[in-house]
């Protein structure tokens, strides 16, 4: 992850143990796909949160107490799909940003316009500006369904 431009590998920031083996890991292609690739055989999920490497364990979402609703910032939830049958496998949620948010945390939305779409969800993207120039910090979080 370290040869991608830009980005910061954390090692606090990786939850995943283990090692490939003795004889390491090759690969030709970009180093995305050869970090997917990696994924896929080992079980871990990775994305890049603000400029920061994060890999979790596919197995270890961290539950957390945070409830997003109206009275504790929640903007905006829609219905993530996925598939050309338009399955749905989460919710993209507009919110004010939290603090203590991280990828591969679970976190509980209660939406009062769209009930349907109320439960705990595991945090895989997050994106936000901590602008001073700002009133209101935002932040977006797309993220899958606990199924833990």
């Amino acid at each position: 992850a370290q040869s991608i431009p830009g980005i910061v590998v954390d090692p606090t920031k990786i939850t995943v143990s283990g090692t490939i083996g003795e004889g390491g890991f090759s690969y030709a292609g970009s180093t995305r796909n050869g970090l997917q690739k990696l994924a896929d055989q080992y079980g871990f999920s990775w994305n890049i949160n603000n400029g920061t490497f994060v890999a979790i364990d596919d197995l270890s979402g961290r539950p957390t107490n945070i409830l997003l609703n109206r009275n504790s910032g929640l903007k905006e939830v829609s219905p993530r799909m996925f598939g050309l049958n338009q399955i749905q496998e989460g919710v993209d949620i507009s919110c004010i940003y939290k603090q203590g948010i991280d990828a591969g945390h679970i976190i509980r939305v209660e939406s009062v316009v769209s009930p349907e779409l109320t439960g705990n969800y595991t945090c895989h993207t997050i994106d936000y500006d901590l602008s001073p120039k700002d009133n209101q910090w935002d932040m977006t979080i797309n993220s899958f369904y606990d199924i833990g």
